[in-house]
C-alpha cells in the first residue's frame, strides 16, 4: 500500500468516525461490527471516501495514479510470464497467448486513462472514482490469473482423483497448519529434531506455554484432533464436505491468529 493510499484511507476512517462514532482504524472495533454498524458503515462510508476523493489536489491524485499504474503494470508483467510458462506445459499455447493478450488490453485501456488530459483535467469525484473502480477491477484480474496453477491443481484432483474442491482446501488448510505449527515452535526456541512428529511438536509447544503461564486457546487443544483429519484425508481416502472444509479453514485460521497473539511475540 502506497503513503497516499494509506493517507486516503486515514481520511476515509476521520470522516466516517466523526459520522457514525466508528474507529474503524482500530482492529477491535473494526473486527466486531454489529449488523447496524455496517449499516451505519454502508450508509456513510461511501459519501465519506466521495467528499475525501472530491478534495484532494490534482498533484496527489496523478501521483497516486500514476503509483497504482506502475505496480500493475509490473505485476501483469509477472503473471503474464507465468501463464506463458504454465500454459507452454499444460494447455494450448494459442489461449495462453490470448489471455496475457486481455491483459495487455486492459494494461493500454488503462494508459489512455492516465495519459488522457480531459480525463485528468476534469476533477468531478465521479471520473475519478470510475477511474479508482477500473484500477480495482484491474487488479481483481490480474489477480485471479495469477492462481491459474492453483486452479488447475485442484481441477486436476478432481479430474484424476475423483476429489471434490473441498478435499484438495482441506488438504492445504491442514498442511499449512502443520507447517505452521513446526515454523511457530521453532521460533520460540523449541528444539525439534529433523524428523520430528506432529503430536510431539504439538506437546513441546503445551510444554512451553505452561511453563510461560500462557493460557493454551481451544484451537490447540483441538490441533492434534486435526493431525488425524489430516491423515484420515490423506491415507484413508475421507473427503470433506463443504461445511467441513469451512470448520477446518476456520480453525487453521484461529490457530494462526492464536499464535500471531503478543504472547508470542
Amino acid at each position: 500500500m502506497s503513503e497516499l493510499q494509506k493517507e486516503l484511507n486515514n481520511r476515509i476512517f476521520k470522516c466516517i468516525k466523526r459520522e457514525t462514532g466508528l474507529d474503524l482504524s482500530n482492529p477491535k472495533v473494526s473486527s466486531n461490527l454489529s449488523l447496524d454498524d455496517h449499516a451505519l458503515i454502508q450508509e456513510y462510508g461511501f459519501k465519506c471516501a466521495l467528499k475525501v476523493i472530491r478534495r484532494l489536489a490534482k498533484p496527489k491524485f496523478t501521483k497516486w495514479i500514476g503509483e497504482e499504474y506502475s505496480k500493475i503494470e509490473n505485476d501483469a508483467e509477472e503473471v503474464g510470464k507465468r501463464m506463458i510458462r504454465f500454459g507452454s506445459k499444460v494447455g494450448d499455447p494459442v489461449d495462453v497467448l490470448n489471455q496475457v493478450a486481455l491483459l495487455s488490453d486492459i494494461i493500454e485501456n488503462l494508459v489512455e486513462y492516465v495519459d488522457g488530459e480531459e480525463i485528468l483535467a476534469d476533477h468531478s469525484a465521479v471520473v475519478r472514482l470510475l477511474l479508482i473502480s477500473y484500477i480495482g477491477e484491474l487488479q481483481t484480474r490480474i489477480s485471479i490469473n495469477s492462481q491459474q496453477p492453483l486452479f488447475f491443481t485442484i481441477g486436476l484432483a478432481k479430474l484424476a482423483l475423483g476429489k471434490e474442491n473441498s478435499w484438495s482446501t482441506s488438504m492445504l488448510a491442514l498442511t499449512i497448519e502443520e507447517q505452521f505449527i513446526k515454523k511457530k515452535a521453532t521460533e520460540l526456541g523449541i528444539e525439534l529434531k529433523d524428523d520430528e512428529k506432529y503430536y510431539s511438536i504439538l506437546k513441546k509447544l503445551s510444554d512451553y506455554m505452561d511453563e510461560n503461564n500462557i493460557r493454551q486457546s481451544r484451537e490447540l487443544l483441538l490441533a492434534d484432533s486435526h493431525r488425524k483429519i489430516r491423515n484420515r484425508v490423506l491415507h484413508e481416502n475421507w473427503n470433506p464436505n463443504d461445511d467441513e472444509m469451512d470448520d477446518i479453514i476456520a480453525h487453521v485460521l484461529k490457530i494462526v491468529q492464536f499464535f500471531s497473539s503478543e504472547d508470542f511475540q
